[in-house]
């Protein structure tokens, strides 16, 4: 699988070099529960996250550190003009967001960027759409990293507000300005996965996406959460939205078969996989839903699957597609940060952090 960084030049005593240090930096102790955060949407850019950052300063530190150690020199340079020739003046609250996050981590906005453009690369996640007889429809999702050790611990449940009321609520990281699991109550829940780049170094094409004005896939999810105000303006957007790297985009509505998998190139849509009648249920990892899973990767696909047609459509619920399949090995496993379902007709929202 690739990663961001040289097609994951990284070599794997690195990885344990860093590990290894995390044992004896990180704090043992690990709640199981996700901190709430309210984000009010209509207050300063600049300070909006601040109560978030400083809950979390510590753990944030040290995860800023390792990616931007990760990243090769020359291609954080050409992130950094990317960032101050287009971005900046492209998405000025965002750029805003930015800056303040760079003021509490103490560095610059440009760095808080590259975190943000890569970490759409290091995932490996479940996302699964489920029809009910009665026509509802379930959503669920796990989320996936390779540094997992980091992000369960910045991880918490944002309630996202305008004027007062809540807009949607999202399960991010610290630090992250985009999104990658949200539900908006009554409309649509939307979920990421990564897609396996095969055409060439991903962190090279993700710089040319970028520099052709193409949108991080994370904020792209947020740009759907603020906007659209139904499932079909969301499957909408996230269809025609360029984005900066190869992805899945799992959405759900309210409405019967409203449920879908989005598997997406940069630049156009490769395949929209929908339910309908004959199509009770969609499961979608990180390989194309047509495709056998590589005989080098955990089949994730089968197992869930099997779970969800030995329950049956009869006897599926919310809860039992949480505890029989979501939570389930290898759904579920040490780069999991969380296991999700969401329904999007009432805004439920349940989750299970993995420590």
């Amino acid at each position: 699988r690739q990663m961001c960084i040289r097609d994951r030049v990284s070599t794997q005593s690195t990885w344990d070099m860093k590990l290894l240090f995390l044992l004896f930096v990180l704090p043992l102790a690990f709640s199981a529960q996700l901190k709430i955060f309210e984000i009010d949407l209509d207050g300063n850019p600049l300070t909006r996250y601040d109560h978030v950052t400083s809950h979390f300063i510590d753990q944030m530190l040290l995860f800023k550190k390792v990616i931007l150690d990760l990243i090769p020199k020359f291609a954080q340079n050409i992130l950094k003009r990317i960032y101050s020739s287009t971005i900046r003046n492209t998405y000025p609250e965002y750029a805003l967001e930015m800056r303040g996050l760079g003021k509490s981590l103490n560095i610059t906005e440009d760095e808080v960027f590259i975190v943000q453009t890569c970490i759409d690369l290091f995932s490996s996640c479940t996302s699964i759409v489920i029809a009910l007889p009665d026509g509802s429809i379930i959503h669920g999702r796990n989320l996936d990293y390779d540094f997992a050790i980091f992000l369960k611990r910045i991880q918490y449940l944002g309630i996202f507000k305008r004027g007062g009321r809540e807009v949607y609520r999202c399960v991010s990281f610290s630090g992250l300005i985009g999104q990658l699991t949200c539900v908006k109550k009554g409309k649509f829940a939307v979920s990421f996965n990564e897609r396996n780049d095969e055409s060439g170094s991903a962190l090279e094409r993700t710089i040319r996406a970028l520099a052709a004005g193409n949108l991080i896939v994370n904020w792209s999810i947020r740009g759907v959460m603020d906007k659209a105000n139904s499932y079909a303006e969301a499957l909408s957007m996230l269809q025609k939205t360029k984005t900066s790297s190869f992805t899945y985009l799992t959405i759900s509505g309210t409405g019967k078969n409203e449920g879908a998998v989005i598997t997406r190139e940069r630049d156009n849509v490769l395949n929209l996989w929908q339910l309908s009648d004959k199509e009770w249920f969609l499961v979608q990892v990180n390989t194309d839903w047509w495709k056998p899973i590589p005989p080098d990767e955990t089949d994730r696909r089968n197992p869930a699957i099997d779970r969800i047609k030995k329950i049956g459509r009869e006897n599926i619920t919310l809860q039992r597609l949480l505890k029989e399949v979501m939570v389930k090995y290898p759904n579920n496993h040490n780069n999991t940060t969380f296991c999700s379902v969401m329904y999007a007709t009432n805004g439920t929202f349940i989750i299970e952090p993995n420590d």
